[in-house]
């Protein structure tokens, strides 16, 4: 795989947690459901945040990698 694909897969991943959290939420009284939510955005936030840093992280250091084998 690409490493293209590979973002794509993650990011299809996570909006698949974010399509489950919604299906999921439901199931919750209003007051509940609220806190819940919130606390959800606040994970999928960091989560998806955390994501990105690593992930342009590995691809900067494989292109210097690459680059220094030139």
């Amino acid at each position: 795989l690409l490493i293209q694909d590979k973002f794509i897969l993650a990011n299809m991943f996570f909006n698949w947690l974010v399509t489950a959290w919604h299906a999921l939420i439901t199931r919750f009284d209003g007051d509940l459901q609220a806190t819940m939510d919130n606390w959800a955005f606040l994970v999928f936030l960091i989560s998806y945040g955390l994501f990105l840093v690593v992930f342009v992280s590995l691809v900067l250091i494989t292109v210097s990698n690459q680059h220094m084998h030139w």
